[in-house]
């Protein structure tokens, strides 16, 4: 923000002797402002997602997954199955925030390229597996959020584990028990 201003005060500065040089500032502001936003929603949706209290858990998860695809050049396949339902709303972001959390890890610390996150909706529980190619890491779960993998499973009652498979593939499989009454999504 602090750029922005900078750059309108060359804007102002320079109208009054060069009104063509004006016009270029002020264009390279407007770009300046445009970044500035797209990478302002970026970060409220990675801190909040609005959308994960509009529409739920899978459709926030299919959108977020897309953002990665984006950024960082990788393939990351998506599939849900089973009747997906609305969790308590601090579930949902734990859950989203696993997810979150052990893709970044597997993209910017295991350099993986080939992902797959697969939700398996059952009566009970849902289960998220999260496969990828890359290294192996020497101390995996400790996540970008500060929490640790076990910490944030447990905040969902919940039960993980991960391995690495001897095709090289790592795969992290969370099981989080379903509260009685959450929502089916129609």
């Amino acid at each position: 923000m602090a750029n922005v201003v900078l750059q309108s005060e060359i804007a102002e500065r320079v109208f009054a002797m060069d009104a063509d040089r004006a016009r270029q500032e002020l264009a390279a502001l407007r770009a300046m402002v445009n970044r500035t936003l797209q990478e302002l929603r970026g970060f409220i949706f990675e801190l909040r997602p609005m959308i994960l209290d509009d529409l739920g858990l899978v459709p926030t998860l299919r959108r977020y997954i897309q953002t990665i695809v984006d950024k960082y050049g990788v393939q990351v396949d998506f599939s849900s199955v089973g009747r997906d339902r609305r969790l308590p709303s601090d579930d949902e972001v734990s859950v989203f925030r696993l997810v979150q959390d052990a893709l970044v890890e597997r993209v910017q610390k295991a350099e993986a390229k080939d992902l797959a996150v697969a939700m398996d909706w059952r009566d009970d529980q849902v289960e998220i597996r999260v496969q990828s190619d890359g290294k192996a890491l020497a101390n995996p779960g400790e996540l970008a959020s500060g929490l640790s993998r076990g910490e944030r499973v447990g905040l969902l009652r919940g039960e993980a584990t991960q391995e690495t498979r001897p095709d090289g593939r790592t795969v992290l499989i969370a099981r989080v028990p379903i509260v009685p009454g959450s929502r089916m999504i129609t």
